[in-house]
């Protein structure tokens, strides 16, 4: 019985959060399930082809990410210049884990564990500072993506 409880709590809270997710979109609880089991994740790994090489990047070295059109700049851990890759933010964001990773600009990503400070700006925006002392943007318009400080 101990089993069936550990497996059945879990499912509820899942399926309480898809319909709270259906009640705020124009999908069915059904519709977001098989949008969710047909996304594709993100392997551990980034395919990065430069001129004469092929270099793979560890996705746990991205502190963050900037979108630049059709190609976006992985700034990593201790590097001094970011790697660009080609994939549109929005197509790299889809495949992020979103516990790990959060949009916070229309051009910005970060790693959610790495913000160590936020401060109010004017109209709703905040300067989100990162662990390295990177400063950037949280743009009001994805605020909602960090439940966890707004609630």
């Amino acid at each position: 019985m101990y089993a069936t409880e550990v497996i059945e709590k879990p499912l509820q809270e899942l399926m309480d959060k898809l319909t709270a997710l259906s009640a705020h979109s124009s999908l069915t609880v059904e519709e977001l399930i098989r949008h969710l089991a047909g996304r594709q994740v993100l392997s551990e790994r980034l395919v990065i082809k430069e001129t004469g090489e092929i270099r793979l990047i560890d996705i746990d070295e991205v502190e963050w990410i900037k979108g630049s059109g059709n190609y976006v700049e992985l700034f990593l851990f201790g590097a001094a210049k970011p790697v660009l890759y080609r994939c549109s933010l929005k197509a790299l964001c889809e495949r992020l884990d979103c516990n790990e990773f959060v949009r916070i600009h229309r051009s910005t990503i970060i790693r959610r564990r790495l913000i160590k400070q936020m401060v109010h700006l004017d109209r709703g925006d905040y300067q989100i500072t990162l662990k390295s002392g990177q400063q950037l943007i949280l743009s009001r318009n994805y605020r909602d993506n960090l439940p966890e400080v707004f609630t």
